[in-house]
């Protein structure tokens, strides 16, 4: 089985996410790590996690958005992909939702997580998921404004809580109130 991430107090995710320093030494070192990117890396593949810079076609009908979105993707097709942006949900939410979804990952020998085998329908039928509700979106190819930037899954943990989101038209704290709201419709069955 693989293994689980470790859910941090609130007291290590209050310093995590307030601290931008790391976030930025760790972004620069994703930049720099780019150039030795095999070709099959700068792909989008089912079941890891991405970040990249990302201009949505109908931005101007949405209520908010995120340019810099955190990615796990579920299905791939010619124009983009579907998607789960972790961004929008609150941060130990975030880890409570991964450590669930650490159920269908695929491990190698060492029991080291390679992807996560999740799908919509997978999603959509597990109740205790609800959590990929408000996270759930569709990216197109051609807004792609940076290339991807792939994080292995032993980096999974220490990216959830980098505050490299970049919401546009509303607050991060905004966003979150709204996808929690959304969540617990979801989970009541209305």
């Amino acid at each position: 089985m693989a293994n689980k991430l470790i859910i941090p107090s609130k007291k290590e995710l209050n310093l995590a996410y307030g601290n931008s320093m790391d976030s930025m030494k760790w972004l620069k070192q994703k930049i720099r790590d780019m150039r030795n990117l095999t070709s099959s890396e700068r792909r989008f593949m089912v079941g890891k996690m991405y970040c990249f810079s990302y201009d949505p076609i109908t931005k101007s009908n949405l209520p908010y958005y995120d340019r810099f979105p955190l990615i796990l993707v579920l299905d791939i097709d010619r124009e983009g992909f579907l998607g789960l942006n972790l961004h929008y949900l609150p941060p130990k939410m975030r880890y409570v939702f991964l450590n669930k979804l650490m159920n269908y990952a695929t491990t190698n020998s060492k029991d080291e997580v390679i992807k996560l085998r999740i799908s919509y329908e997978i999603l959509q039928a597990v109740k205790r998921l609800s959590e990929y509700k408000p996270s759930l979106k569709r990216y197109n190819y051609t807004q792609l404004r940076t290339k991807i930037i792939p994080i292995p899954s032993s980096e999974w943990q220490e990216v959830l809580n980098l505050p490299i989101d970049k919401f546009v038209k509303a607050k991060k704290l905004e966003v979150w109130v709204d996808s929690v709201l959304e969540i617990k419709e979801e989970q009541n069955g209305s």
